[in-house]
């Protein structure tokens, strides 16, 4: 049976399209074979592991298998979850749940073991033990905290648009750290930015309790002089309208954007205090900048998109010319699994605080 899903479907209890185990599904023209398993599988016709990413956090249902389901509309990345087994529904929820945390960076090496663990004995059909498992999990993860209100903005002057994160213990008058987020690539629709911003940069920095704003990507990437004119007549207007302290800013990104990073604050560095590039090309004239502002450059060996190497040789030259680089190297993420940049973002923290006091090492 081949049935043909025209729009985005929500997921909740039941496949919304009526498909079972084994029937084939067209999306934009491509066909795609259910496969049979103990929990729900998903097929989709673009960005298969960012999915979670693209998707804005408070329009998504979360899920085993992808966490993010789809826009109010129409959207390319159309996705189709198809139940393998009833049985199994209850126990994709509470991987639902615990995805969720590992997402907003709260997973421990304990809840990671437990849910491993959980798998096993869901592949062996064992539900009731998987479902004890997972449930440690859960219970594993670190305390939950509160994620802050995103709001869709639009830069009149010239009708960008980003989001933005404004802490609840802002106050006018009261001088408070800005984080400029710079998103990864893919097809950007409306605040696309907002996606790096609830997916990666507020849970990782929520307790320095700043502003991040996220604006879209309207040329094409963020190392060209439009962009560049964009971001910072973006960051003066913030500048003009929020009580923003100018000594503490910070300008990150991941992929496409931490390329932009590196572009960006070798160019503004009166602009920023310091800057955080993730997964991505440094430029090539990074290794000849003359860096007064501290650099955190975060990669990963597994990294099959953007090889860490050029990163590395560009670290060892700035360090041989003395400058403030600190460069974290993970072991086992790959380039699409952008959540998992939570907790080594996080880690970072301190490192923020002591560059924002200049005290560089």
């Amino acid at each position: 049976m081949t049935r043909v899903l025209a729009s985005p479907s929500r997921v909740f209890g039941d496949c919304p399209a009526g498909l079972a185990v084994g029937d084939e599904i067209v999306i934009d023209g491509t066909v795609v074979r259910a496969v049979k398993g103990p929990l729900c599988y998903v097929a989709m016709s673009a960005f298969t592991d960012q999915v979670t990413q693209i998707q804005r956090r408070e329009r998504v249902t979360s899920h085993l298998s992808c966490p993010g389901c789809s826009f109010g509309s129409d959207q390319e990345n159309r996705v189709v979850f198809v139940l393998g087994s009833e049985d199994a529904w209850g126990l994709s929820q509470k991987f639902s749940a615990y995805n969720w945390g590992r997402l907003d960076g709260r997973a421990t090496s304990t809840s990671a073991s437990f849910c491993d663990l959980s798998w096993k004995l869901t592949q062996a059909g064992n539900y009731a033990e998987a479902g004890r498992a997972i449930e440690n999990a859960l219970k594993h993860l670190q305390p939950d905290s509160q994620p802050v209100a995103i709001h869709e903005r639009i830069f009149s002057r010239r009708n960008q648009r980003y989001a933005i994160a404004i802490p609840e213990s802002y106050r006018e008058g009261q001088a408070t750290p800005l984080v400029v987020a710079l998103h990864y690539g893919g097809t950007v629709t409306s605040f696309y930015g907002a996606g790096i911003l609830a997916g990666l940069i507020e849970p990782a920095l929520r307790e320095l309790e700043v502003i991040i704003v996220a604006p879209d990507c309207q040329h094409g990437n963020w190392t060209n002089p439009q962009s560049e004119a964009e971001i910072i007549e973006l960051l003066d207007c913030l500048q003009r309208n929020y009580s923003i302290d100018a000594r503490k800013t910070l300008i990150t990104g991941y992929s496409l954007g931490g390329a932009g990073t590196w572009y960006i604050a070798a160019r503004h560095q009166d602009k920023f205090a310091a800057a955080i590039p993730m997964a991505a090309h440094p430029q090539p004239d990074s290794a000849d900048i003359e860096w007064e502002i501290p650099l955190y450059v975060i990669h990963s060996r597994m990294d099959e998109i953007v090889p860490f190497e050029e990163t590395a040789r560009v670290v060892k030259r700035l360090k041989d010319k003395g400058a403030s680089v600190e460069f974290v190297l993970l072991d086992d993420i790959t380039h699409f699994e952008t959540e998992r940049f939570v907790a080594p973002l996080r880690a970072a923290v301190p490192w923020i605080r002591k560059a924002w006091a200049n005290e560089r090492s």
